[in-house]
């Protein structure tokens, strides 16, 4: 499914995860292991910031996504207003190098 401005897309797996990826360029941007089972729903919000998901492990599941990676660590500042942890790092996507903390779900 496109993105309402049609520079990204997203795709469904029956491996659990959902995919986004670059309209323009047909590179993977994400993947948002997010899921036990099949993943059959995947759709942009209108306003073209958050991700629905449903699936076959009857769960749904809502994803803020970010036009850049600037504005990703933009929303994790204004939530977050200190540098953040490793766990928060892994939950909002950022590289993590070595993790061995023990995360919350």
């Amino acid at each position: 499914m496109f993105s309402r401005d049609e520079a990204r897309i997203i795709t469904a797996s029956d491996d659990g995860t959902v995919r986004l990826w670059d309209a323009g360029t047909g590179a993977e941007m994400s993947v948002l292991g997010v899921h036990t089972s099949w993943v059959n729903y995947a759709a942009f919000d209108p306003s073209g910031t958050p991700i629905v998901t449903a699936s076959t492990d009857q769960t749904a599941q809502i994803f803020n996504v970010f036009p850049s990676t600037q504005a990703l660590i933009d929303h994790a500042q204004s939530v977050v207003p200190r540098e953040l942890t490793l766990c928060e790092r892994k939950r909002y996507f950022l590289s993590v190098q070595d993790v061995t903390e023990n995360c919350p779900k």
